[in-house]
């Protein structure tokens, strides 16, 4: 049912109730985020769902669900020579690219589709990207990198990228604006699946996805039709 309407939950999130599963005219994330709202929110997207349950439920399935939430706001900054440490665990020798164009497609009115490829920073692994170039625009372009939603942890392919004319992506490159879309490690066709798990595994990935971004930028920088100098990045959520 997910998609049709979010549906409330039982459970109390700080004054708020859960209502899970997203729904239609949503981001597709929201499929599988924790979402709450206010309880007497009576969006038309709201709903839920009946149930008879043969025995009482078990304490724990009601009570509340409190999300852990950091507040960095109060967190104490290291000194200078500890940031520099950390900010090391980012930098990467730039060998060389190895880049190619590994395939084009040429099909819509608006723009240019190449899939791009290059030597990512870290073990004998490729780099992919989506350049979607404007064809209302003269080179060199301006540059937008969005980094995707919560969707390219769960998705194997990103060939179907759900780009429209009118969407957010669609309106940047119809503004004569080119649009980048990475597949940065652990997502997508670089989804791992498997192997260990836990917060080194997290922190790494994180650290490898940061390094995918400045071979991204060392790509671009590259390329004659686009101005290295003007590029924006943008998170989807």
């Amino acid at each position: 049912m997910a998609g049709n309407v979010r549906e409330w939950c039982w459970n109390d999130a700080g004054g708020k109730r859960y209502i899970l599963g997203g729904a239609w005219g949503e981001p597709r994330y929201l499929y599988l985020t924790p979402n709450a709202a206010p309880p007497w929110d009576r969006s038309a997207t709201n709903g839920f769902r009946c149930a008879r349950y043969n025995n009482p439920l078990p304490e724990p399935l009601a009570a509340p669900a409190l999300a852990a939430c950091r507040d960095y706001s109060k967190e104490t900054p290291v000194t200078d020579a500890v940031f520099q440490i950390y900010q090391n665990l980012y930098a990467y020798d730039r060998v060389a690219l190895d880049a190619k164009i590994d395939a084009v497609d040429d099909s819509s009115e608006y723009w240019r589709k190449e899939k791009v490829s290059f030597s990512a920073a870290y073990g004998n692994e490729r780099v992919l990207a989506h350049v979607f170039l404007p064809k209302n625009a003269s080179p060199p372009y301006q540059v937008v990198i969005e980094f995707p939603g919560g969707w390219g942890l769960f998705v194997d392919s990103s060939e179907n990228l759900y780009i429209t004319s009118n969407d957010v992506e669609g309106s940047i490159i119809r503004s004569g604006r080119a649009v980048v879309y990475p597949v940065l490690k652990g997502t997508f066709e670089r989804r791992v699946k498997g192997g260990p798990s836990g917060p080194n595994t997290a922190r790494e990935r994180v650290i490898q996805r940061t390094k995918d971004l400045g071979r991204i930028i060392d790509y671009l920088a590259t390329r004659p039709d686009i101005d290295a100098q003007k590029i924006v990045y943008y998170g989807f959520s």
